[in-house]
Formats: structure tokens, sequence, C-alpha cells
């Protein structure tokens, strides 16, 4: 029953980095894809920055209240619609964060503190580095603990493990309670929803040192639950999408990043109760009941302070458009009420119901908008490095590439209904789409 009930919970997100050193322009490219459960709508907001925090003053995370910073930065958050954390972000400093579930052998941490998305949002709004962020995380995680419901229609506990990042380079940082271990990246990092770190961290809890000495423990081996891992298929996708990157090694760009984050592997989508795939797709079945619910690329210049997110702001990276946001405060309006994203999600559910007709024509439009995008935030970018105005700059180009992508979006939710007939799914299947559908009123 215990494990049952884990893996019907399970969710699949995938988190990666390119450093300079395998980038086509010397930049930081960091990118996630989120993986909630299927009605689990995400939204996408901005927080200003604020530096007047009484001495006194808490903050009410998602389950706990602890002590509030005196200062705060400006942060572009990724945030389930129920949490007060976020599965990803990045900051005004250009630090990124992304976290993962991971399944430990341990006790499932069901006590009301910090959750890993809690963590995420508080080491973006504290910290002017990816190592003062690692820090941060750290201390808060020994100070507070982790732990809390983290399931959306149902009950699911897990610890976390975050990739951070800035223009320098990036960690990866894996937990298991109040323990943890660190390790640098090197080129390319990432992470799925298995603990990956053996023999190689640099740095460890003072726990783990009372447990182990000072010999070479392998952290991975120690700390996993190999069944949820079996079902969570975490290990396989992390080598998927580092072998994807690794492809592009020196070539690297945000467009590359889409490509990942819409991968399929070799056999397409599956309907069946099996086949985690970096874009993931929910199905019938205990281990796929989540769904790819945002994406998001981050795009790092060294040479410039100007941040480009690129974000679709609705489930399934394959018949989304990532379109760029200039400048943290640009976020257009669209993406915080979380509207369009149930727009765009009434089309992905028709979508999937002739997904090999349709595909192709979302792709092609898709993929031609997207180069137009690329093209726009290029100039742009280029522009900013000359000017002061980089906030209205930056906010007139995202609004008119929101435009046009709601544009294109209009037209294809009438051009593919009426271009792509609907294929045969299995009823196990359709009956589970159609017990979604119910309840989220679709």
């Amino acid at each position: 029953k215990k494990y049952c009930s884990s893996v019907t919970m399970m969710f699949s997100c995938d988190t990666m980095v390119a450093l300079s050193s395998v980038t086509e322009d010397g930049s930081v490219i960091f990118a996630k894809n989120s993986d909630r459960d299927v009605n689990e709508m995400q939204y996408v907001a901005y927080y200003p920055p604020k530096d007047d925090y009484s001495e006194r003053e808490t903050l009410k995370a998602t389950y706990i209240t602890i002590p509030q910073a005196r200062k705060t930065f400006g942060v572009l958050l990724s945030q389930p619609q129920w949490c007060w954390g976020a599965e990803m972000g990045v900051n005004e400093h250009g630090v990124v964060i992304g976290n993962e579930a991971v399944f430990s052998n341990t006790q499932e941490p069901k006590k009301e503190a910090l959750i890993g998305m809690d963590l995420v949002r508080l080491g973006l709004e504290r910290s002017q580095t990816a190592e003062e962020a690692v820090e941060i995380i750290i201390a808060l995680l020994e100070t507070h603990g982790q732990g809390g419901n983290c399931g959306f229609e149902h009950p699911f506990h897990y610890d976390n493990a975050f990739l951070i990042a800035d223009r320098q380079g990036a960690f990866i940082l894996e937990t298991v309670g109040v323990d943890w271990v660190l390790q640098p990246v090197s080129d390319i990092g990432s992470i799925s929803n298995a603990y990956s770190i053996g023999t190689k961290w640099t740095r460890c809890s003072a726990g783990l040192k009372i447990n182990y000495g000072d010999q070479k423990f392998d952290f991975a081996a120690i700390c996993s639950d190999k069944f949820k891992n079996f079902f969570s298929q975490g290990s396989l996708r992390r080598c998927r999408s580092s072998d994807l990157m690794s492809k592009h090694r020196g070539k690297i760009t945000p467009a590359k990043m889409f490509e990942v984050l819409r991968d399929h592997g070799d056999s397409g989508i599956t309907r069946g109760m099996t086949g985690q795939t970096i874009c993931m797709h929910a199905s019938w079945g205990p281990a796929k009941h989540s769904q790819t619910t945002q994406s998001m690329v981050v795009h790092l210049r060294k040479d410039s302070p100007t941040i480009t997110v690129w974000i679709t702001g609705t489930a399934a990276p394959c018949t989304s458009i990532f379109k760029p946001i200039i400048g943290l405060s640009s976020l257009p309006e669209t993406l915080r009420d979380g509207s369009f994203w149930w727009k765009h999600e009434k089309f992905h559910r028709d979508v999937l119901s002739r997904y090999e007709n349709a595909i192709d024509v979302i792709r092609r439009r898709v993929d031609e908008l997207e180069s137009k995008f690329v093209e726009m935030e290029q100039e742009t970018s280029k522009i900013l490095a000359k000017t002061t105005e980089e906030s209205q700059t930056g906010t007139e180009v995202t609004k008119k590439c929101f435009t046009l992508a709601e544009d294109l979006f209009a037209d294809l939710t009438t051009q593919v209904p009426a271009s792509a007939p609907r294929v045969g799914t299995p009823i196990a299947y359709t009956y589970q789409w159609n017990s979604w559908n119910a309840k989220s009123n679709l």
C-alpha cells in the first residue's frame, strides 16, 4: 500500500544547465520542465526587491513561519497554484534554481517544515551568487528541516535535489532530511527524480561526517529507494538530457534547450502505463499521473546584466510556444493569473486525441515563430547593452512576442481540429483523461 501510493503520486521533473564552456555564445543556459498533477495550474509571478523589512519580521512559507531577511531581491518564479514556494526561478542577480523530488530509503518527510519549493524561493530572494544560494539553502535546511505534503490532489512527500547556477558556474545539492552533499558542475549538469551524486561530492553535512567519517562514501547508493527510482526512471531521463546536451557541445543555445525539453525519446509519446520522458505526458496507470505543466529556459549572458527568461506559460512544451521575457519585470499579465495556462490546456487536451496527426502542423508553425523570437531577442539584447532604457525596451519586445504567440495560438486552435483527424486511443487512457477533464470542468 505504501509503495502503490508513492508511485501513484510520482512526478518526473528534469532540470539541466549548460555552462559557458559548452554554449555557443559563452553564456550559461539553464532549463527545466516542471512535471506536476495534470490539473495543477502553474503560474509565473514577479516579486520586486524590498529592503525595508523590520528586524523581527517573519514570513509564512507554505506550512511554517520563519524569520524574514532584512532585504529580498527581485525574483521571477514559476509557482504551482497552491504553494508559497516555486518549482524554478531566477533573481535580479542572475541566480537561477530548480529543484527535483528525490526518493530516499528513509522515512518520508511528512512533518510540516520547509518544502523544497520554499527553499527554491528563499534561495533566490536572499542570494547574489550561486555559492551564496547554496549556503542559504543549507542553513535553512539544517535550521528548519524539510517536509510536508507536496501533492496537489493526493498526499506526496519527498526529499529534494537542487540545481543552482549563475553566470560563473553551477552546483548540484542533494539532500535527505537535514543532511546533504554538494557537487560542482563541470560543463554540463542535469538532475532528475533520482539521486545522482555518488562519490564525487566535494562537501557534505556534519551528520554524514559523523556517520561515515572521512571516507568517500557513495551518497546515491546509501540513500536511494530503488523501488521508487525504478518507476520514476529519473536516472534514465538524467542520462538522456545529458546526452542530448553533449551532442551539441560548444553549440548549445536556448533553442537547443527547447529541443531537449520537448524530447520524447526514441518512441514518441506513449499512452500506456509506463514511459516517462523529458516532455512528460500523463496517461493511465499508477506511474503516469503527471505531465509537464511549465517549461523554462534562462539565458545568462556573461557580458550583459539583462536576463532573458524563455517561458511556455503552459503545459506540454511540444505543443507550446517558448516566449521571451526580456528583463524580469517585463512579465506579461497573462502569465500572472493563470488564464492563458487554462486556455492552452483545453487545446492541449484536444491535441492529445489527435497527436500523431497534429504535431507536425504545430511544430512547423511554432518553430517558425520561435526562430523569429530568437532574432528579436538577440537584436534587443544588443540594444540593451548600449542603453539604460532596459525595462521599457525589454517590456515592449516582450509584449510584442506574447501578442504574436497569442495570434498563432488562436490560429492553431482552429487549424488543428480542422486538419488533423482524431486517432484511436486505449479505453483506459480515454477514461482517465475524461476523469481529469471532469474535475477541471474542461
